[in-house]
């Protein structure tokens, strides 16, 4: 699978500092908008770890588009879309993502094992178009991508 700049760890990272940045709010801070810690957010924007779920709600809470925050596509605030407009043609859904996620990190708790942010980046994004392209969130083929977690 070829992985595209934009949805490493890393790059998430830098768009999630440029949102903080423009916020103009402190690490702390922001943790403590969103329900986290700054220790989270510190571990986010360096690209340690990708934002979870619970996160990346919260984010969108105080109004940034989440699907620029994963991809870098769109604009970085929900408030730039264009009008009629809820989200890129190219959006992310946000309820599928936290689907993915919860499998990919129960996957890795249940497996005993330490995935990097990249590897759990690309496993994150496999899954997910997978899900997309057949609609299917269950099944021996989502197994079989999980089981790519060990």
């Amino acid at each position: 699978m070829s992985e595209s700049a934009n949805t490493t760890a890393e790059a998430i990272g830098e768009r999630l500092r440029a949102f903080r940045t423009h916020m103009g709010v402190s690490q702390d801070r922001l943790g403590q908008l969103i329900g986290g810690t700054k220790r989270g957010v510190q571990d986010n924007e360096n690209g340690r770890n990708a934002p979870q779920s619970k996160v990346i709600a919260g984010l969108v809470g105080l109004g940034l588009n989440a699907n620029w925050l994963l991809t870098g596509d769109g604009p970085m605030l929900l408030s730039d879309l264009k009008v009629g407009q809820t989200a890129p043609a190219s959006a992310l859904d946000v309820e599928l993502l936290e689907v993915v996620i919860e499998k990919l990190e129960a996957k890795i708790a249940a497996a005993g094992v330490r995935a990097s942010p990249k590897k759990k980046a690309e496993l994150a994004a496999l899954l997910y178009d997978y899900i997309v392209e057949t609609g299917k969130a269950e099944g021996p083929s989502v197994e079989r991508i999980l089981r790519l977690v060990a």
